[in-house]
């Protein structure tokens, strides 16, 4: 967590002075309201970790010497769904507001898809959806580091908090939001070294008795100091107060209160968190998709314990009152035993129906998880000789119920690319020179906020005996390229299609058609353009260069290629000759053959060849 301010934003802001109690009233506050909903995703955690079975039937497996039966079909159902998100990458766009910005636009994209590669933050979306889908909420914050590179962070689930009254997924409604994080107290007195003494006196003065964790507790807000370890809980908090402001304060100190060092596009404080969940309740609680999934998840395992139960044991009963007197027990215990003998008058009840109707609600179960999740068309696993174009087409299909649980992810990210920009245009105004990898063959170099200059000719003097003007060409700065703070656009997200399916069928396509029609008809370079072999970048450059090579010295032979050519030449006439005379003379032979064929076969036709002759 960043809790540090830049000079500028400190010159800049305004006396602000809230009380401490009035800060920490708000986050017990929160802490308090969104206790329920801490729990509820602790549990969606453990499920996802295959903790899935409470200690009670752990207990009574344990009695019966049963194992425990886990079949974990939410872990898969979620990876698929961040699947989903890991091949389609997302591709940044900057779209101009006016028709005279479409230049500005171009570098302006070009900045985004380099801190997009730069902040990786695909990795973090990856992250920050997990939390959406098993917590509920995701959060990060985006901000600048020494550098003034923009910097963007996941906010951990149990460090996140926020105002308990706000309502919509994206939280735009929030009047504070911001990060609790267990901190050592030598780090935090780094950052404000004014507070060094009364940090340590604090961290003194804590419970050495009282137990800690990182992860969410209900007594999040109660405690303030770890002694034993020496750590404080400091809270980063935004809030609405005539603007965003930024505070940061621990149990009894309040470190830092003024504006939010960061600007939007007006120039105004503003909160540099993002956050988004998938669904609120009526309670204002935040919640995943894997709370509508356990007890689908309950039910598998237990009609898989039940199943392994009804394998491994056999239900008896009385037949014949009447028989020699067993009691039950001993009865039950033969049936038990592997090669166990069961006593006269006792059989086995059939428990077929059970099995069956176990099993049966087993793969509802099951079906239940998978059909809310990504089926098989949405990860291309059905069909094996299906089309590209055909597996895309029945992707965005699949897709389509869960078309809620994406675009809480798009706004998430919308937003986060909003406040990386904001981030550029207040902090990247030096003239510098970014790198660009959007060609894998090469990169290119891209000017930011540098000066136009132009040489103009000034009157630098009077000639000292004519008395006329001494004009002197001098460099003027008349304009800046790529000026960050003066573009205007707007951010739009393309996604990027999995084209691997596509490009495979373009080239089997393309492949079938060249074994039909031959090379001149279908080159070699675009079946090599169209496939997917390693470094054929590489490969197309080395095949132009010899092309090159070979049509130069076609154009321009030197004597030694002439004298070649020509011996070429002349070897190729006689080699045709000689095939023209050798075939020549096996039409001959075969002719000659032909009719004496015939001759054998018809003896008038011999006869009427002696009297023409």
């Amino acid at each position: 967590m960043d809790v540090s301010m830049t000079d500028q934003a400190q010159e800049a802001q305004p006396a602000y002075a809230p009380q401490l109690g009035d800060l920490k009233r708000d986050f017990q506050n929160a802490c308090d309201a969104q206790q329920k909903a801490r729990e509820e995703a602790r549990t969606n955690r453990r499920y996802y970790d295959s903790k899935q079975i409470s200690p009670a039937d752990l207990k009574v497996l344990a009695d019966r010497r049963q194992p425990p039966q886990v079949d974990n079909v939410i872990k898969p159902a979620i990876n698929g769904m961040i699947g989903v998100v890991e091949r389609g990458e997302t591709d940044p766009k900057a779209a101009p507001r006016t028709p005279d910005r479409e230049n500005a636009a171009d570098a302006a994209t070009d900045v985004l898809q380099l801190v997009y590669d730069d902040t990786k933050l695909h990795d973090i979306k990856l992250k920050v959806f997990e939390n959406m889908l098993i917590e509920g909420i995701g959060a990060s914050i985006t901000e600048v580091d020494e550098r003034m590179n923009v910097v963007v962070r996941r906010i951990r689930f149990e460090e996140f908090f926020y105002d308990p009254f706000s309502r919509e997924t994206d939280f735009s409604d929030a009047a504070f939001m911001g990060i609790a994080k267990w901190s050592y107290v030598q780090d935090v007195a780094k950052i404000y070294p004014e507070f060094a003494a009364e940090l340590r006196t604090q961290c003194s003065m804590g419970d050495t008795n009282a137990t800690f964790d990182d992860r969410p507790q209900n007594n999040m807000a109660l405690l303030w100091t770890d002694p034993k370890l020496k750590r404080l809980l400091v809270v980063e908090m935004y809030r609405q107060d005539g603007g965003w402001k930024k505070v940061v304060f621990t149990g009894s100190l309040l470190l830092e209160a003024g504006d939010s060092p960061y600007l939007d596009d007006d120039k105004q404080p503003a909160n540099p968190i993002s956050a988004a969940a998938i669904y609120v309740d009526d309670d204002n609680n935040r919640y995943g998709v894997v709370s509508d999934w356990r007890s689908n998840q309950d039910g598998i395992n237990k009609r898989k314990s039940k199943l392994l139960y009804l394998t491994s044991a056999r239900q008896i009963q009385q037949r014949e009152p009447d028989a020699a007197e067993v009691d039950a027990e001993t009865a039950r215990r033969e049936a038990a035993r592997p090669d166990g003998v069961l006593p006269a008058g006792w059989e086995v009840v059939p428990t077929t129906d059970m099995f069956e109707g176990n099993y049966r609600l087993l793969q509802e179960d099951k079906q239940a998880i998978q059909r809310a999740g990504v089926n098989p068309a949405v990860l291309g696993r059905e069909g094996e000789n299906q089309s590209g174009r055909a597996n895309l087409v029945r992707q965005q299909a699949g897709l389509t119920e869960l078309a809620i649980v994406f675009k809480a992810l798009k706004k998430w990210e919308e937003s986060t690319l909003v406040k990386a920009w904001e981030r550029v245009r207040q902090f990247w105004t030096e003239p510098m020179v970014k790198r660009i990898t959007d060609d894998e063959n090469s990169w290119r170099f891209l000017h930011l906020n540098r000066p136009v200059i132009e040489v103009q000719d000034q009157v630098v003097g009077y000639d000292t005996w004519s008395g006329e003007p001494i004009v002197q060409g001098v460099p003027v700065q008349v304009g800046v390229e790529n000026a960050i703070a003066k573009m205007e656009i707007d951010i739009i997200l393309d996604s990027v299609p999995d084209t691997t399916n596509v490009q495979q069928e373009q080239f089997q396509i393309l492949s079938e058609l060249a074994r039909a029609y031959g090379p001149q008809e279908v080159p070699f370079d675009d079946l090599l353009a169209l496939s997917a072999l390693p470094h054929k970048a590489q490969i197309m450059d080395r095949r132009k260069a010899r092309q090159e090579q070979a049509a130069q010295a076609a154009q321009n032979p030197n004597p030694v290629q002439q004298l070649a050519l020509r011996k070429a030449a002349a070897e190729t006439a006689e080699t045709e000759a000689k095939v023209g005379k050798t075939q020549a003379e096996t039409a001959e032979t075969q002719a000659e053959a032909a009719i004496k064929a015939q001759q054998a076969q018809n003896p008038m036709l011999e006869s009427w060849l002696q009297q023409a002759g």
